[in-house]
């Protein structure tokens, strides 16, 4: 089993459309990004390939990917991962977009705004079809009734994080004027918001919601209560990029496929627990507990294939808060592109 890894550097390229705006947004990339265990594309080992990849944050949704690389899978597919963290899914989109980046993962809202306004942008895998968050609020709360006037920590207004939240407490009759909705980013810093008392309740991933929930938080409500099937974390790409490079993305593809089945067989149980609870820092009770409901409910999708219902109910939601602004919300058959995953199917069934 590999030890901590140390720091990562990574190396990236400004895009074409750089502006200050974009020289701030390339400076935080080149400082919280983060390298592969594999050796340096194209330089320091023979016939890899790199592969730049933007998360929303180290959550549990990313678990394929942690397998991937501590297992050796990319290695052995020749890709040579950097990993930076772009928390804010229209942030994500414009880093895309700028060729800062050349793959994103999130909930791909602004990846639809980016396609409804003619980018080049397309969906070609999942790691999940529909989150499995908890809303985890203060000791003090005992229903959803209790949070009116209350704060709850979101990632941002529009995101979907705060479509969860609004048809939770939609349904104990609360409208948006009963609450407020506070700005603080991707789910470590909502569960952050919770435990420093700045908000009464945050929707919060796996295995966050374990960890305050073993602090005394109650984990009063569930997404899968309310919503089965939604575009909750795509993989996004340039389609250009993606043309020009699919022998890149086919092998990444691959790695990502190959950890996804390695997490559901039994026999890696343990190891899984461990690779979750060591990437994230939280203990192998939390971690368990989170691989516990994600194989019962199948949280990771299989075959990493993307749910065109589920994309419709991501749209149906940025649709009624008036997101596309007159524009036509893209048709999922434009917007999603299996070609990659069907070839990295029949390479690493």
């Amino acid at each position: 089993m590999p030890g901590p890894r140390a720091p990562r550097r990574s190396s990236r390229r400004p895009g074409r459309r750089t502006t200050p705006h974009w020289l701030a947004v390339v400076l935080l990339l080149t400082l919280t990004g983060c390298a592969g265990t594999q050796g340096a594309g194209g330089s320091d080992t023979a016939g890899s390939t790199e592969v730049r990849f933007a998360m929303t944050s180290r959550v549990a949704g990313f678990w394929p990917l942690y397998i991937a690389q501590q297992k050796g899978f990319f290695q052995q597919e020749g890709v040579d991962l950097k990993i930076i963290t772009v928390a804010q899914s229209s942030v994500q989109s414009q880093v895309l977009l700028s060729g800062s980046v050349d793959v994103v993962s999130g909930t791909p809202d602004g990846m639809l705004l980016a396609r409804s306004r003619g980018e080049d942008v397309v969906a070609v895998a999942a790691f999940r079809n529909a989150p499995v968050a908890s809303l985890v609020v203060s000791k003090d709360v005992k229903s959803l009734g209790d949070l009116k006037g209350k704060r709850i920590a979101v990632s941002e207004p529009t995101g979907s994080d705060s479509f969860f939240v609004r048809e939770m407490l939609r349904s104990a009759g609360l409208t948006e004027r009963d609450y407020q909705l506070v700005t603080v980013g991707g789910t470590p810093n909502r569960a952050a918001a919770l435990e420093s008392g700045g908000v009464a309740a945050s929707l919060l991933d796996q295995p966050q919601d374990f960890v305050l929930a073993r602090k005394g938080f109650r984990r009063l409500a569930n997404t899968m209560d309310h919503v089965r099937d939604y575009a909750w974390s795509w993989v996004t790409v340039r389609g250009g990029w993606a043309k020009q490079n699919k022998e890149s993305l086919v092998r990444f593809l691959c790695g990502l496929r190959t950890g996804s089945a390695w997490f559901y067989d039994p026999a890696n149980r343990e190891e899984a627990i461990d690779i979750l609870a060591q990437e994230l820092g939280v203990s192998a009770a939390d971690a368990g507990d989170t691989y516990e409901l994600w194989v019962r409910v199948r949280e990771l999708a299989p075959g990493m294939q993307p749910s065109a219902a589920g994309l419709e109910q991501l749209q149906r939601f940025m649709t009624s808060n008036k997101r596309f602004e007159g524009a036509a919300p893209p048709a999922p058959s434009t917007f999603i592109d299996l070609a990659y995953l069907e070839e990295a199917a029949k390479r690493c069934p």
